[in-house]
């Protein structure tokens, strides 16, 4: 459980980053 918080964010900074570019 403790794995899943930092992927979710990390995914999250990830689709941002796209939707930017």
């Amino acid at each position: 459980m403790s794995v899943a918080l930092p992927v979710t964010v990390l995914l999250i900074v990830v689709t941002e980053c796209l939707s930017v570019v």
